[in-house]
């Protein structure tokens, strides 16, 4: 991410495992030097700059990533046309806090359709 600063990572299905490991992440590359050779950034600072859909089928999951990842950095996703698809992947953002104007900004810019500034 050092290397390539605009390239737009997307993690699927609320970034898997990854947003409940960001604090033993963080506090690896506080606490050894070996972990902190890859980067000289802390592990937040990279996270900072991913992105995530929302594929979590699970709506304590779904919170877990809002607090951990940035707001700008979540993207809708359906899981279709796969049978395991959320119904309606819109509805259950919004009834879980997120809204949708963000959301379509959000991929527009992942897209490259519309700028971040």
């Amino acid at each position: 991410m050092e290397e390539l600063p605009e390239l737009h990572i997307c993690f699927v299905h609320g970034g898997g495992c990854a947003p409940s490991l960001l604090g033993r992440w963080q506090h690896g590359w506080r606490s050894r030097a070996d972990v902190r050779q890859g980067s000289s950034r802390p592990p937040a600072n990279s996270f900072a700059n991913l992105y995530f859909d929302t594929v979590t089928h699970d709506p304590e999951v779904l919170r877990l990533l809002t607090a951990q990842a940035a707001p700008d950095r979540i993207l809708c996703g359906s899981d279709y046309p796969f049978d395991m698809a959320q119904p309606d992947p819109v509805r259950y953002l919004l009834d879980n806090g997120l809204d949708a104007v963000t959301l379509e900004r959000n991929g527009r810019v992942f897209l490259g359709i519309e700028s971040s500034g």
